[in-house]
């Protein structure tokens, strides 16, 4: 079974099947998830707080989201592409879905950094 990721607040209940989330962004006081299915749902949290919930919700070695940058959260299954040098990730499941995001040069060349160390796989 896959494991999800569950938040609760004021406005309700959310619960996320981990291997549906490409990417979950910042926006101020609010955090945009991007859906498998280009589905999308706003929560009222800071993306800070997000992070801390999912690491004690998922065991280390399933943990398969990244924090790039200040604003951003991957889902690392769906790393297509790294481009610093553009400012550019695209996230992709092979079949048909494709999102491009930017990010900074920095938080890009420490995420590829990463996969050519071998930190990521």
């Amino acid at each position: 079974m896959t494991p999800h990721l569950t938040f609760s607040n004021t406005t309700g209940l959310f619960r996320f099947p981990t291997d549906s989330i490409v990417y979950i962004a910042a926006e101020g006081n609010y955090s945009r998830f991007k859906m498998v299915d280009g589905d999308e749902q706003v929560l009222v949290c800071q993306l800070g707080q997000l992070e801390e919930a999912m690491r004690s919700q998922l065991h280390e070695e399933d943990n398969r989201f990244s924090r790039v940058g200040r604003s951003l959260i991957i889902n690392l299954d769906f790393v297509y592409v790294i481009n610093p040098a553009k400012g550019q990730l695209i996230l992709s499941n092979g079949c048909g879905m494709k999102y491009t995001i930017a990010a900074s040069r920095e938080a890009l060349a420490a995420l590829k950094n990463a996969y050519d160390k071998g930190l990521i796989k």
